[in-house]
């Protein structure tokens, strides 16, 4: 079994998702997709994020923390 399918839709979210979700623009999830946060590029202009794996990168590098993760729908 590889990384990928251990992923749930549920955990996958696109930028404007991620960027409600703490209260970020869309441009700061931009400017940390350019600073290294992981993503999943779809084609050329799709990107989609891996909750966990970003929320770990955003707590790594800023020292923040989720606490109660809003409840939004998650888009694949």
């Amino acid at each position: 079994m590889n990384e990928i399918s251990k992923i749930s839709t549920e955990d996958i979210i696109d930028k404007h998702g991620y960027a409600e979700r703490w209260g970020f623009s869309k441009r700061t999830i931009d400017n940390f997709i350019s600073r290294g946060m992981p993503h999943l590029k779809i084609g050329t202009r799709r990107v989609r994020i891996i909750i966990p794996e970003a929320d770990a990168w955003v707590h790594e590098n800023f020292g923040a923390s989720k606490q109660n993760p809003a409840k939004i729908k998650t888009l694949v």
